[in-house]
């Protein structure tokens, strides 16, 4: 999605790939980094980039197109949660990449502990 709608520099996932790759630290680099991730799909399924999509919708779109891409089991969209915290984890530059940075960059709250 994020090469369809012009978020990241890049017109194929191969062209990404190359730019982000050999970097010191791979992270992507994003044209408008102040947009949501997962943009809001109207009712007439027009595009609102500007606007994040509800988790219900994309709660959906999981259940709906996994299956198409082959993956066997249930994915959620916790699971994409989960895997940045992997990926804030095993960063190779970052000083301090404890337990309570993670939590605190992904937003939990102490209760949830």
């Amino acid at each position: 999605m994020a090469i369809r709608f012009g978020a990241v520099d890049a017109r194929t996932f191969d062209e990404l790939c190359n730019k982000t790759l050999p970097k010191t630290v791979p992270l992507v680099d994003w044209v408008h980094p102040l947009r949501p991730v997962f943009p809001q799909f109207s009712t007439s399924c027009e595009v609102q980039l500007d606007k994040p999509s509800t988790r219900g919708s994309i709660s959906w779109a999981f259940k709906s197109f996994t299956p198409a891409i082959g993956l066997k089991e249930r994915f959620r969209p916790h699971d994409l949660r989960y895997g940045a915290a992997i990926e804030v984890k095993n960063l190779q530059d970052l000083p301090a990449r404890n337990e309570f940075h993670i939590r605190e960059a992904l937003g939990h709250s102490w209760k949830a502990l």
